[in-house]
């Protein structure tokens, strides 16, 4: 005899799509973190999948009416406001490809795998960034379907620790300056943002 499978192909998503995951700067090495890919019901075959940058600007920045790079009051909502450069700000490592694997085990409960997002350690003071990353199905895959309630959508905020830049003149007085006569004042970016000397 015959036995039917009447289970609904599951659907792929991100298990932390509800919140935003939120990577901070610290120390000089890149940051790793780990982010979990799943399917809504278990399947006896593996699944591969795709994922990708879907938005370089997932925040608030072009939407809220403010200058928030200080740089063009006149314009506050300018395209590229806070806009992540990928292999600069982050790297997806070169992969963007995985497998769920099958389920071997009547004892499994669960299909997923996890994925590697690097976040970039620099030295610059900048705006917090906001990147989106969307997973679907690989191209030929049917044992899986993706996800269409926004949890096929994964928002990762770079959190930037760095201060402000400070500014110095490089001399604190400058002596016998004429009446009338023109003189050279000059000011330095800190090598120490937060220590002004």
């Amino acid at each position: 005899y015959t036995i039917n499978d009447d289970e609904t192909v599951p659907k792929i998503y991100f298990t932390e799509s509800a919140s935003i995951i939120t990577s901070t700067e610290t120390g000089d090495d890149p940051l790793t973190k780990n982010i979990e890919v799943k399917l809504t019901g278990m399947t006896a075959h593996p699944v591969d999948f795709s994922y990708s940058v879907s938005s370089l600007n997932a925040g608030g920045y072009l939407t809220n009416s403010i200058d928030d790079d200080l740089d063009n009051s006149s314009s506050p909502d300018e395209a590229g406001e806070g806009s992540a450069v990928e292999n600069t700000d982050f790297t997806l490592g070169g992969v963007t490809t995985g497998t769920i694997s099958a389920v071997t085990s009547t004892e499994d409960t669960e299909s997923k795998a996890t994925l590697t997002f690097t976040h970039n350690v620099d030295k610059t003071d900048e705006l917090d960034k906001f990147v989106q990353l969307t997973v679907a199905p690989g191209g030929s895959e049917t044992h899986a379907t993706a996800a269409t309630d926004g949890s096929q959508n994964q928002v990762i905020k770079l959190v930037d620790d760095d201060e402000p830049i400070q500014l110095s003149y490089t001399e604190s007085t400058i002596d016998d300056v004429s009446e009338g006569t023109a003189t050279t004042i000059t000011v330095k970016k800190l090598t120490d943002s937060a220590d002004p000397g």
